[in-house]
């Protein structure tokens, strides 16, 4: 990604503020600071970053305002902002960390009320990307009572951050509001916009794909796709396949499909990313059982699980394993995958993985005796909060089939009714 801001360009930004903060505190016009010193129209074009002054101008305005040495150190701290929300963008953990520590020790030299607004946006980013839930959600608290009182730049980051928080609740639906929102604020910043633009695209087509809504992912996947080869975003590019390899699969279009997933696994092992990688796999596994090619499939999952190292990541092809085996009923592989699975997960997880678990250790032991109790009180209730409605039909159809095992037809017919009109409502959307 070409992301070039020059230490000037931070400098520029930061004097900018500084002068125009204080001229407004102070309640001076422009004409006021400006007299004597330059024309109205220089000032006006360094208030808002489009020059940067000689060193002279800048000490005869600070003079005027009576910016003292306190206030010139506030400009490398602001640099340090400029720094911190670009890491925070490429998502650089380690930089953002270090940059972060440093910024909380000079806090107190953050008083430019644009920068200082800033940087509490941003820390909502920061904490989302740690995972922190405490302090995502104190810090999203702290920023509604603060939003009132933003600018259009600082809308824009709070709207699209409003998005990465409901997508990291897997609130999908309410995620690709606010990233659509956000899109409405880019115009107003004046610092990698075309970037800017395009991170939200791809975020809105990601968000689409957790719910289904495939026209939505093909056609901002397919905008962001465009800008980032023109960029040389490898990495970028490479999701942006898997997001359309995704659609044409759910579009049937198996040989699309594979084409894009191609594409992505080629640039994952010219970069050498393992997590790509993964991904290409564990999608080409999930084709391949799509197109009941156990076997492919089978194999591909294989290769998605040696890859993952840390054991919650592994519970994806886990999982597929598990389904895939019970699928070809063999039983003895299937119950040796859910046992993988149930080891990873915690006993009070309430996630979709403990859920889908919990299902497939009664129908692989041939129990049953739960599969009501799961699916109608923890599995329905979680995917409609989601709009998870692809799992739903599948777990509707497992209700069904035990129902019609049981000889309990109406039940049956009930069920599976319910499971064909869910997947009428999701093709149709």
């Amino acid at each position: 990604m070409k992301i070039h801001i020059e230490r000037d360009e931070y400098r520029l930004v930061h004097f900018g503020y500084m002068l125009r903060f204080y001229r407004q505190e102070q309640q001076m016009t422009q004409s006021e600071l400006a007299d004597g010193i330059i024309s109205i129209s220089y000032l006006s074009k360094i208030e808002n970053k489009y020059v940067d002054p000689p060193d002279e101008v800048k000490e005869l305005l600070s003079r005027k305002l009576g910016i003292n040495h306190t206030h010139i150190q506030q400009v490398p701290v602001l640099e340090l902002c400029q720094r911190w929300f670009k890491a925070l963008f490429l998502r650089n953990m380690n930089t953002s960390v270090m940059l972060y520590k440093q910024l909380c020790n000079n806090k107190q030299l953050i008083t430019v009320q644009e920068m200082n607004h800033l940087f509490e946006i941003h820390k909502l980013r920061f904490f989302l990307i740690q995972n922190d839930k405490q302090k995502i959600e104190e810090q999203f608290q702290k920023l509604q009572l603060l939003s009132p009182y933003f600018t259009d730049t600082e809308s824009y980051y709070w709207l699209k951050f409003i998005g990465q928080y409901y997508f990291w609740r897997e609130k999908y639906k309410k995620a690709i509001i606010y990233f659509q929102e956000s899109l409405d604020c880019v115009a107003f910043i004046q610092v990698s916009q075309k970037e800017e633009k395009h991170d939200v695209l791809y975020m809105i087509a990601l968000s689409a794909s957790y719910i289904r809504e495939t026209y939505t992912t093909l056609v901002h996947a397919q905008q962001a796709l465009v800008f980032y080869q023109k960029q040389y975003n490898f990495k970028r590019t490479a999701q942006c396949y898997i997001l359309l390899g995704i659609s044409h699969s759910r579009m049937h279009d198996y040989e699309a499909a594979m084409n894009n997933y191609q594409q992505a696994k080629k640039i994952a092992d010219r970069i050498n990313d393992i997590n790509l990688q993964t991904k290409c796999y564990q999608n080409v596994g999930y084709l391949f059982s799509e197109c009941n090619q156990s076997e492919q499939a089978i194999d591909y999952y294989k290769k998605s699980f040696v890859l993952r190292a840390e054991p919650k990541k592994q519970l994806y092809p886990i999982v597929g394993l598990m389904k895939e085996y019970y699928r070809i009923h063999d039983l003895v592989q299937a119950k040796e995958w859910l046992e993988k699975g149930l080891a990873i997960v915690e006993e009070d997880d309430q996630s979709m993985y403990r859920y889908e678990l919990d299902v497939y250790n009664q129908l692989i032991n041939k129990v049953s005796s739960k599969i009501e109790e799961i699916i109608l009180e923890k599995i329905i209730p979680f995917v409609d909060e989601k709009q998870l409605y692809l799992k739903k039909t599948a777990y509707l159809e497992i209700l069904a089939t035990h129902y019609y095992d049981q000889r309990k037809y109406k039940l049956a017919a009930t069920y599976y009714n319910h499971a064909l009109h869910t997947t009428k409502v999701v093709e149709g959307r």
